[in-house]
């Protein structure tokens, strides 16, 4: 089992932006499991999940399903 920090998982999340203020980053807690073949990527902070035939591949579909997760949520509102 590998536990990966948040700063590797920050996807793009749209949302409202207000001028002249800026937004730090949004940091997820996600833990990597070998499950047989595929490596799960699961965000403890919501239970999002996605899977991947590499730890990468399974990141990067985590980071995709969090950012439509969040697709539709303003800024201000995201867990943090």
């Amino acid at each position: 089992m590998r536990i990966s920090n948040a700063t590797n998982i920050m996807p793009k999340i749209r949302g409202e932006k207000q001028i002249g203020v800026t937004t730090q980053p949004t940091r997820f807690n996600v833990i990597v499991q070998k499950d047989d073949t595929w490596y799960v990527a699961k965000c403890v902070d919501n239970s999002v999940a996605s899977q991947g035939k590499t730890i990468e591949e399974a990141l990067d579909n985590l980071k995709e399903a969090l950012e439509l997760h969040y697709e539709e949520q303003p800024l201000y509102d995201l867990p943090v």
